[in-house]
């Protein structure tokens, strides 16, 4: 019996070092690090790409290359024992095994082709192929011109890969604009009220979000030390006798709860 349950301890242990091995080796669950594309240096200005993947290595460890790349990093092809890098996960599901030419998925159906001899990258290039911006995957000539560009996360491995990608890339966006409009109203005379419009709390008819303590009538003050006083449309946030006090309410921001 003594034995079988350290089976089932090693099991276990087994299944969370894989797990932390293969989220190591993969973007993020939100995938907020999914904005750059690493590469490899395979010879003097010579470059391969890894799209939507992860450089890992077999065995040993990965070189990192001091070269000012501003897309992502660069790695030696090479670990640090002499086995080769591979590109791991998500750019070779696109492609049949014994096809090398990968089209990019629109009107203009761009050929890119990937590499037979460094695993899930792009052939070798001089100059910089593909980069992410935002939401995009770009693709570029020799000569930097944008030959297509396709939504990043239609490269990811799955449907529900793809899926949570738009949704953070949807949620990273209202939080620039959001960003974006609080700077806005900060530059304007009337910016703080504006503010406090936009940040009300919403309404809610359930009697354990409050303002005010039980007993607060109309005109008088709020609760929680907060300046301003009861208004008719608001009688609602008032606690009720079985719970009278209020606590934790924050003016334009949060409801108090009653207790």
């Amino acid at each position: 019996m003594k034995k079988m349950k350290y089976l089932i301890l090693l099991f276990f242990i087994t299944i969370s070092v894989m797990y932390y091995i293969n989220y190591k080796e993969g973007f993020k669950s939100d995938y907020s690090d999914y904005n750059t594309i690493d590469r490899i240096k395979t010879g003097t200005n010579n470059y391969a790409y890894c799209i939507a993947g992860q450089i890992t290595c077999p065995s040993g460890n990965r070189i990192v290359i001091d070269d000012n790349y501003k897309g992502g990093k660069t790695y030696d092809y090479l670990c640090s024992n002499n086995t080769q890098v591979e590109c791991k996960g998500n750019f070779q599901h696109k492609m049949n095994v014994e096809q090398l030419e990968w089209k990019t998925p629109s009107s203009r159906e761009i050929s890119f082709p990937y590499s037979d001899d460094y695993k899930g990258f792009t052939t070798e290039y001089d100059y910089i192929p593909v980069d992410i911006s935002g939401q995009f995957m770009n693709f570029y000539d020799s000569s930097g011109d944008v030959l297509d560009n396709i939504n990043k996360c239609t490269m990811l491995n799955s449907d529900i890969d793809t899926y949570k990608c738009n949704i953070a890339s949807i949620s990273r966006m209202f939080d620039l604009f959001e960003k974006g409009i609080t700077s806005f109203l900060d530059d304007l005379p009337i910016g703080d009220a504006l503010k406090k419009l936009i940040n009300k709390p919403q309404t809610s008819t359930s009697n354990t979000k409050c303002i005010a303590n039980y007993g607060t009538t109309v005109g008088k003050p709020l609760c929680c030390g907060q300046t301003g006083v009861l208004q008719k449309s608001s009688t609602e946030y008032v606690c009720p006798a079985s719970k009278p006090t209020c606590a934790g309410y924050t003016c334009g921001h949060t409801y108090g709860t009653c207790s």
